[in-house]
């Protein structure tokens, strides 16, 4: 935790931006990764107009880890595209 603190200290004053590790464990994800994943799936849903529940089920999809890369993660959906 001192480390990150310190690592976010720099990129606050240096680079001024933010900096937030996506931790992801077998027991699900860090209370600021989840925090992100609905940011984003919220801004992703408003620019698809797509369902929020939607979204969210494709980034958590997309962010499994699979053991064997020739074959993707389960139940991936794909947001349509829209023109």
């Amino acid at each position: 935790m001192k480390k990150r603190r310190k690592y976010n200290h720099r990129v606050i004053d240096i680079e001024k931006s933010s900096f937030n590790p996506l931790v992801f464990t077998s027991g699900g994800m860090a209370p600021e990764c989840n925090r992100d994943n609905k940011r984003l799936a919220e801004k992703i849903a408003e620019k698809h107009r797509e369902p929020y529940a939607s979204v969210t089920t494709y980034i958590k999809d997309k962010a499994q880890i699979c053991p064997c890369e020739k074959h993707p993660p389960c139940n991936t959906r794909i947001l349509r595209q829209t023109k």
